[in-house]
């Protein structure tokens, strides 16, 4: 089954104010805030187990899911490291666990961070969330208006002719979904 929440901002507006075709055409440049969210229950999320397995179903949610363009979870999290002289950049997955001392130490850091707890993991670490950041396939410029945009042949933003709100259709919204569920 799938719930859908209609929390936009744009439920809150008259389709003739300003501020929404401002807004609008932000969100056909930049992109727009359609986002799912997948919760994944285990017995234990910080386990390297558990952990192999999410990188694989993100893997497939990249590779079958129509209009991704980001996955937030807990393996691309930030991770960030440092002392007096030296400061580390990367995600967790950098420190994916193969072994048992490699997640002691995954489990220590994840543990240890105020970064995860209750944005990708439960504090009783039996849910991890997986954010899918999704594009509106009707705004997707192709390559050529990209290339010319770069190269200075054409103007910016040229193929955004209209202001138009962002929305998955409902065909769209169950083909993602299926797909989804086929990766589940």
């Amino acid at each position: 089954f799938s719930l859908r929440f209609e929390y936009s901002m744009e439920g809150y507006l008259h389709e003739d104010e300003l501020v929404l075709k401002q807004y609008t055409d932000f969100q056909n440049r930049f992109g727009s805030d359609i986002v799912a969210i997948i919760g994944i229950v285990s017995e234990d999320v910080l386990s390297g187990t558990f952990l192999r397995k999410l990188e694989g179903f993100q893997k497939s949610l990249e590779q079958n899911v129509p209009h991704i363009t980001h996955i937030a979870s807990l393996l691309n999290a930030p991770r960030i490291q440092g002392n007096s002289s030296e400061l580390s950049v990367g995600t967790l997955q950098d420190i994916l666990p193969h072994s048992a001392e490699q997640e002691k130490f995954f489990r220590e850091t994840a543990n240890n961070s105020n970064l995860y707890e209750n944005r990708y993991f439960s504090s009783d670490r039996k849910l991890v969330l997986v954010s899918l950041s999704l594009r509106c396939p009707e705004l997707e410029q192709s390559t050529d208006d990209v290339l010319d945009q770069l190269t200075g042949n054409g103007t910016p933003y040229q193929v955004f002719k209209e202001t138009k709100i962002c929305r998955l259709s409902n065909q769209q919204n169950k083909e993602l979904i299926h797909a989804v569920q086929k990766v589940l």
